[in-house]
């Protein structure tokens, strides 16, 4: 049986996972539609729950698992304590996205949708507790917007730009529909900012108070809403309206800062070409990043700095990078440019250092805290780096590692095979102690419960459960279909 290097288990303890108005012409308020019939509370035949018997501890917090194989949406609210089940019922006739995308930070309004076959095609709010709809957004316009006459109407520059690269009156309307239904979450509240159209046959963001209620359009400029990202407390909207948002050329779309005050600021984006595309990244209320991308998807060439206050761009790296990450005040690249190997750059405090790594590293993982000691995601495995750039041994196997909330302990299991006869599960402590070895059946999926005393890991049979201070395995959620390579959950606290 291999064993962790001395450094893998320094690194694992040391870690923690990166997750992580008044306008001019405003629209009147959307209308609300008559609640629709709810499903019938039917079970639906498809799982077991098992009753939790492994402690007495009571926890404060409970397990939704949505079941993507199961018609109409199915979740299930798993007691921790009991192993006790309960199917939460939708609208009848909506679907659900995954969970960690449809829940606000309130754990209790979901985001749902009616299918596009449907000739109603809203966003529906719902309470998931009760199953009640709170608010129900429309999306669409009554009739189809006459795209060729919005083509002529467009900027001659525009439309020249389009033309150059074949694009006409189909590719407005493929961009409408395309818009329609984004949204986002923010991060910091209980809003939605959402993307529904207008009398003008262009689409807009709009905003959802799930405490007040209140819909608010928040732009009115030209085009379709490409992407949209909310600051960390959600005051200040990065927006991008293109011509074609399968593409989002520059040389088509423009970008915004859309702050909390309604004003709509136009961002002059520091590259130039038809080719680049932008991902954006917030560092605070008041910087963000920009990454600057071409179409053929082999990463960034240049990466720059905008100061909302100084209202200027700073230029970090003009190197290409197959990815970036960033902690505290270090930038870590992972050189885009070679086919064998990769060169790590970091530039932060002590300067600029580099170190070169003998294997194809794709990626970040996980981090130190102020990026003392990082972690990539490389073809033969994870590597550990430590500040100055060393590079340590790939993990044995190729370890997958799955760190508790508070760091304050691993799990650690081979690569995914679902063929693989069985798979080896080690838990180690705060004190980096080995502390169980679990064979189990190939496991497909493994966390961790919010508190870190229970870990819970799928496999064929169905999600078990582990308490620590234990080292027996307990059924928690038997699932009778092989189809499941991974569930969907999330913690709430209701």
């Amino acid at each position: 049986m291999k064993t962790l290097s001395k450094i893998t288990l320094l690194v694992f303890v040391s870690l923690t996972l990166m997750l992580s108005s008044c306008l001019p012409d405003p629209t009147q308020p959307l209308q609300i539609e008559p609640t629709l019939e709810r499903q019938a509370d039917t079970p639906t035949g498809e799982v077991t729950p098992t009753p939790n018997v492994d402690g007495d501890q009571e926890e404060d917090f409970a397990l939704l698992v949505k079941l993507e194989d199961v018609f109409p949406t199915t979740i299930l609210k798993l007691d921790v304590n009991t192993g006790s089940s309960t199917q939460l019922n939708l609208p009848a006739g909506t679907v659900l996205d995954s969970l960690s995308q449809s829940l606000a930070v309130d754990q209790k309004t979901a985001v749902t949708r009616q299918p596009l076959s449907s000739s109603i095609r809203d966003m529906i709010l719902v309470d998931l507790p009760s199953g009640e709809i709170k608010q129900i957004l429309k999306l669409y316009l009554e009739q189809e917007p006459d795209f060729p006459a919005i083509y002529e109407g467009l900027p001659e520059e525009t439309r020249a730009a389009m033309s150059r690269q074949g694009l006409g009156s189909t590719s407005l309307s493929l961009s409408y529909y395309d818009s329609l239904g984004k949204y986002w979450w923010s991060g910091h509240e209980a809003r939605l900012f959402f993307v529904a159209a207008n009398a003008d046959g262009f689409t807009h963001l709009f905003s959802y108070d799930v405490q007040s209620q209140a819909i608010q359009q928040l732009e009115n400029a030209p085009l379709y809403v490409r992407d949209a990202l909310p600051s960390p407390e959600g005051q200040q909207v990065l927006l991008s309206k293109s011509a074609d948002i399968s593409l989002g050329n520059t040389s088509i779309s423009d970008y915004y800062l859309l702050a909390d005050d309604g004003s709509l600021t136009s961002l002059e984006m520091p590259g130039t070409g038809e080719d680049i595309t932008w991902a954006f990244q917030w560092q605070d209320e008041s910087s963000f990043l920009a990454e600057a991308k071409t179409g053929e998807g082999l990463g960034a060439f240049a990466l720059y700095r905008f100061s909302i206050a100084a209202d200027q761009w700073e230029t970090l790296s003009t190197a290409p990078f197959r990815a970036f990450y960033q902690v505290a005040n270090r930038y870590f690249f992972l050189d885009g440019s070679q086919t064998a190997g990769t060169t790590l750059t970091v530039i932060g405090p002590e300067g600029r250092q580099q170190a070169w790594v003998d294997d194809d590293c794709f990626g970040f993982k996980a981090s130190m805290i102020e990026g003392s000691v990082i972690l990539l995601r490389c073809a033969s495995g994870e590597r550990a780096v430590q500040l100055p750039p060393t590079i340590s041994d790939p993990m044995s196997e190729g370890l997958r590692i799955i760190f508790s909330h508070e760091r304050s302990s691993v799990l650690t299991l081979p690569p995914q095979d679902d063929f693989a006869e069985s798979d080896l599960i080690r838990l180690y402590d705060e004190q980096r102690q080995l502390v169980l070895e679990l064979v189990t059946d190939p496991v497909r999926q493994a966390f961790w419960q919010p508190d870190a005393q229970a870990f819970y890991y799928l496999t064929r049979l169905g999600l078990y459960r582990v308490r620590l201070g234990t080292d027996s395995p307990v059924l928690f959620l038997e699932l009778t279909s092989d189809d499941y390579r991974q569930l969907d959950y999330a913690w709430v606290e209701w």
